[in-house]
C-alpha cells in the first residue's frame, strides 16, 4: 500500500529495507526484516506497543569483546534491584500499522512540498 504513493519516500524505504529482507530470508528463513530502531523510537510515544518488565540491568565496561553489551538478570541471580523498565513483548501487527501510517504521511508530505 505504500508503494501506492506517487512519492520518493516508498522507493526510498524499499531500496533500504531489500538488503535485509535477502538476509533475513537466505539466513534465518524470515520473509520481511526487522526493524529495530524504528520500533525503539516508536516506543518513545507509543509504548503500548510492547509489554515490559522491571529487571536489573548491567552494561559490560570490562573492554573485552562485550564491551557496551546490556545484560539484564532475569533471575536476579545477583540479588540487585531493578534499574530498568525492559520490553519484553511486542504487538508487531500493531507496530507495523503505526510505521506503515507515519511512512505514508511523510510520503504524501514529500509528494506535496
Amino acid at each position: 500500500r505504500l508503494l501506492k504513493i506517487d512519492s520518493p519516500v516508498p522507493p526510498f524505504i524499499r531500496d533500504t529495507t531489500n538488503f535485509y529482507m535477502e538476509y533475513h530470508d537466505s539466513f534465518q528463513g524470515i520473509k520481511g526484516c526487522i526493524i529495530n530502531d524504528p520500533l525503539a523510537l516508536a516506543l518513545t510515544f507509543a509504548p503500548e506497543l510492547c509489554d515490559y518488565e522491571e529487571l536489573p540491568v548491567d552494561v559490560d565496561i570490562s573492554g573485552g569483546v562485550s564491551m557496551g553489551k546490556t545484560f539484564a538478570d532475569f533471575y536476579n541471580y545477583n540479588k540487585k534491584p531493578a534499574n530498568m523498565k525492559v520490553a519484553l513483548g511486542v504487538r508487531p501487527r500493531d507496530f507495523i500499522e503505526l510505521f506503515l501510517e507515519r511512512m505514508e504521511r511523510l510520503a504524501r508530505q514529500v509528494s506535496q512540498a
